[in-house]
């Protein structure tokens, strides 16, 4: 045991042990002063602003002299440096001794003894204390390296001042903890208490349960926290996970994973910031938020959560990985008015965990590629994924492919589910993102609810069932996103593959089999055939039998290219089956070269001059693999880009942006741009942009289709508050224009296709119409047109707007009808609005009666 008390200055190590210490010679303090000087003359000259913080190993001095001294040099250079921190702050002493102290030192006893003498040495009248800024973790690594447990004598008399002197601080950080307990290692003392490194919402949460585990479980504990200090890397080191690594196997892997399980999903389950609560202060030059404090897991304490979460690539499971899943999420997601959240580095530590789980981590990490947003996130995903591609010698579809689970489903996406009570249960997915759990009791008829039994005797297996129904859920969403970005692709799959990886897999055969593809004799058949599985055989547009088997490649089928006859053909037989793609490809809009732009030649305006909610387009272009950022209030009238990479093409895609108007975020960031100019760029020619007519007819269809998503979506003209809220005063024509003009793009055209198709079976037929670019209802009271491409309503006799915000909680009107696609939101949003205004008298917001009896 120690006593502080005892601890109270140097006095404490003996007047002998003291004189006995060496000194520096008065030629050695020469020379050290002349080492230093010189070291912050090179780093001068290295840089323009010197004052940024030295890096010793950088300069010459320190790669010439310093670095090639013997240890015994190095010894009493460290200690000259000690001694000029004492007097006051010295930049160059710290940075050459942080330079030192990371090569090995193998040290004696007694030259440990006068180092540490002199790093917590009382500071002199007019110094400093100098070990709290001082690297003391180092120096006692090297001590534990070469000299190990101190159990007597002047060494650990040496230790116990240094302890006295951390102990007895009032500095508290995760440095002091951590040095404390790193001491007591030394002098041989187990420590059987355990803390967090701050006390934030985290540890207040979970301190007393840490506190009261087992004693063994608690020394093994404090040794992990212990080592977190060295979790301030982008990655683990090898020697950081083998030294992890012995440590859950004295604590127990099983319990390590409950433990770590426990604490990530109760950040996961924990409000974070908003622009709302969270601690912040206003900066009156600037003049908006700024965000100071508010995630459940402080700074200190967050480096001791990403240590564990790099540990789990020692040990994940597929449970594991899913809790580091959901917690990768959580750390990314960005908060309204503040930006990223700090838990961000937690977030990577997941991505490092993923990418060191093989197949089994790929699935997450193409998962997180389309739900993250940030741009420098996605690079490092990007960037995990492609270098597991390379490990395995495949490219990087294959690798996505190989990562999908298919969570035991069969070709038809389902699955049984036995427990012991004899009950079963049938995983059957049942829409994109959708899926039901069918219940059976032993004799094998229908149950509606879950069992009592199943909920009582099998608890464990029944919260694993509907984990891995949410999981798939997810995937679903995920894998039909993949799908629809593959429609940019002209990359052909073997048949052998195509059976594997897609027709008889779980999920992705449940979605390859609303989708029509395209077979291939061999690399040198550049015509093909279409064909759709439909009632146990594959035909094709007109019906027919066709022998797939016969050929030998694979991709999916592009409508642009295909005549006009087969493509309308397709949508009849989808019609008549009944059948519901995951997305648009039988309706899928096509975007040919209009003569304008073989008159601009290397750009299309097409999209240019819409005003877009600038947000809503980043997400929407991140979320379809585009690249780009958010303009800052300082960039009104500056231009912006949003970019695509297509790598299989070896072409690069700009679309231009305007940031307008002086409206900004909490956070500063403009909200509004206005749309320019779209470009082609090939890889070779640098920013010389392509003729459009040398682009393949597939990849400027696409492209296009994608901007005129941004536009159709991210529109002002979509909202039907905007011209009401301020808004952009000299943009309000726009609005107008947009919210009941022409229809803009092929997705509002190819809407009012499928509404034309769709009218003749709903409800409201006999009081509804398609006029120009309206869906026409004739209420009890007025007569409403509603614009097919923005949703926004007019009313008859004097086209007087009316303002309907939509409730999205409301149920889909399309359920039950049938759609030959999912995903175009407006086409919902325009039907429930019909159906609304069919019959006025179910109406009873105040707000929109008030509207429509003025």
């Amino acid at each position: 045991m120690l006593y502080r008390s005892r601890f109270l200055s140097n006095d404490f190590l003996k007047e002998e042990t003291m004189s006995a210490l060496p000194q520096l010679t008065p030629e050695q303090i020469q020379q050290y002063a002349q080492w230093l000087n010189q070291l912050q003359q090179d780093w001068k000259a290295m840089l323009s602003y010197w004052y940024k913080d030295i890096q010793a190993v950088q300069t010459e001095i320190y790669q010439t002299v310093l670095s090639r001294l013997p240890p015994s040099e190095r010894v009493c250079l460290l200690v000259y440096c000690a001694q000029e921190l004492l007097k006051g702050r010295n930049r160059s002493a710290h940075a050459l001794t942080v330079a030192l102290l990371r090569k090995n030192l193998p040290v004696s006893s007694r030259e440990a003894v006068w180092l540490l003498s002199t790093v917590f040495a009382d500071a002199p009248e007019g110094g400093r204390t100098v070990w709290y800024s001082y690297p003391v973790m180092a120096l006692l690594k090297h001590i534990e390296k070469h000299i190990g447990t101190v159990t007597d004598g002047e060494l650990r008399d040496a230790l116990q001042l240094a302890y006295q002197r951390v102990s007895t601080s009032n500095i508290k950080s995760l440095e002091v903890t951590v040095l404390e307990q790193k001491l007591q290692q030394l002098l041989g003392v187990q420590v059987e208490t355990v803390e967090f490194f701050c006390d934030d919402a985290f540890a207040k949460a979970h301190g007393k349960a840490l506190a009261a585990l087992p004693a063994q479980q608690r020394v093994v504990w404090s040794k992990i926290f212990t080592h977190a200090v060295g979790a301030k890397a982008s990655k683990p080191s090898a020697v950081f996970l083998k030294t992890m690594r012995t440590y859950i196997d004295e604590l127990g892997e099983a319990v390590f994973k409950q433990q770590v399980t426990d604490w990530f999903t109760w950040i996961c389950y924990t409000k974070g910031l908003s622009c709302h609560d969270i601690d912040r202060t206003r900066d009156d030059w600037w003049g908006y938020w700024m965000c100071t404090k508010g995630e459940p897991v402080a700074e200190d304490n967050l480096y001791l959560i990403k240590c564990l979460v790099w540990s789990c690539a020692l040990c994940a499971d597929e449970a594991l990985l899913a809790t580091l899943n959901a917690l990768a999420l959580r750390c990314y997601a960005k908060v309204k008015g503040v930006g990223m959240s700090p838990l961000t580095n937690i977030g990577n530590a997941c991505l490092y965990v993923f990418a060191q789980s093989g197949l089994s981590g790929m699935k997450y990490l193409s998962r997180l590629l389309l739900r993250v947003k940030a741009n420098n996130i996605r690079k490092i995903i990007d960037k995990y994924i492609n270098e597991a591609a390379e490990r395995y010698g495949v490219s990087r579809q294959t690798i996505e492919d190989m990562g999908v689970e298919g969570f035991g489903l069969d070709e038809n996406g389902a699955r049984t589910e036995t427990f012991d009570s004899g009950h079963s249960c049938r995983l059957q997915i049942t829409g994109v993102g959708k899926s039901s759990l069918e219940w059976f009791k032993a004799d094998g008829s229908p149950q509606k609810t879950v069992p009592a039994a199943v909920k009582e005797q099998h608890a464990e297996q029944l919260k694993a069932l509907k984990l891995q129904q949410k999981n798939l859920n997810m995937t679903l969403t995920t894998q039909r996103d993949r799908l629809d970005r593959m429609m940019r692709s002209e990359q052909r799959m073997v048949w052998d593959y195509f059976q594997e990886y897609y027709w008889h897999h779980g999920v992705m055969g449940w979605l390859a089999r609303g989708l029509i593809w395209r077979f291939f004799q061999d690399e040198n058949d550049t015509q093909g055939v279409a064909a759709f599985y439909v009632d146990g055989e594959w035909v094709n547009h007109a019906g027919e039998s066709v022998d797939v088997v016969a050929y030998s490649q694979v991709m999916l089928w592009h409508p642009v290219t295909a005549e006009a006859a087969e493509v309308l053909a397709w949508r009849k037989l989808l019609a008549e089956k009944q059948i519901q793609q995951p997305f648009k490809q039988a309706y899928r809009e096509i975007y040919l070269i209009t003569d304008a732009e073989l008159k601009t030649r290397t750009y299309s305006n097409r999209f240019a001059a819409h005003i877009l909610k600038q947000h809503q387009c980043i997400n929407l272009a991140k979320g379809r693999g585009w690249n780009g950022g958010l303009q800052w209030w300082e960039d009104s009238g500056k231009q912006n880009s949003v970019t695509l990479a297509l790598p299989e093409y070896g072409l690069c895609v700009e679309f231009w942006t305007i940031g307008v108007g002086s409206a900004t975020s909490d956070s500063g960031m403009l909200l509004y741009a206005a749309t320019d100019q779209v470009r082609f760029y090939r890889e070779s020619d640098g920013d010389r942009p392509m003729n459009l007519v040398d682009v393949p007819v597939l990849v400027f269809s696409e492209v296009m289709r994608d901007v005129d998503l941004f536009v159709g979506v991210a529109s002002v003209g979509n909202d039907p508050d905007w011209h009401d809220n301020g808004g952009l005063p000299q943009y309000r024509d726009y609005w107008q224009n947009y919210s009941f003009g022409a229809l803009v793009g092929e997705v509002a055209k190819n809407r009012k296709a499928v509404l034309e198709t769709l009218l003749p079976r709903l409800k409201i037929s006999k009081v509804a119409h398609i006029e120009d670019n309206f869906l026409v209802v004739q209420g009890k009271i007025r007569t409403y047109k509603i614009h097919i491409g923005s949703g926004n309503i007019l009313m008859s006799p004097n086209d007087q707007y009316l303002c309907i915000v939509p409730d999205h909680s409301k149920k889909d009107p399309t359920k039950g009808l049938f759609v030959p696609f999912e995903g175009d939101a407006m086409l919902s949003l325009v039907l429930s609005k019909a159906m609304l205004l069919a019959d006025e008298s179910k109406i009873t917001d105040p707000t929109i009666l008030s509207q429509i009896s003025g």
